[in-house]
């Protein structure tokens, strides 16, 4: 009866854990708008472009320079 008792003890810990995890990953993607590193680097260079403080050659080599290319 002991080892049962601990199994459902550390079950419900981990489904604790998981739920808890899961939480924290959906508030921080809901917060951020779900963009991060290249995406968000991206959307501020078609911002700046369509404000007109680029021009197109500046852009498509930035662009390029982002995807590695």
């Amino acid at each position: 009866m002991g080892w049962m008792t601990g199994f459902w003890l550390l079950f419900g810990l981990a489904l604790l854990t998981l739920v808890v995890l899961a939480i924290i990953w959906f508030i921080r993607n809901l917060t951020s708008g779900g963009s991060r590193g290249i995406d968000s680097a991206e959307e501020r260079l078609r911002i700046r472009y369509a404000a007109g403080e680029l021009s197109q050659d500046e852009f498509r080599q930035r662009s390029a320079d982002l995807r590695g290319e």
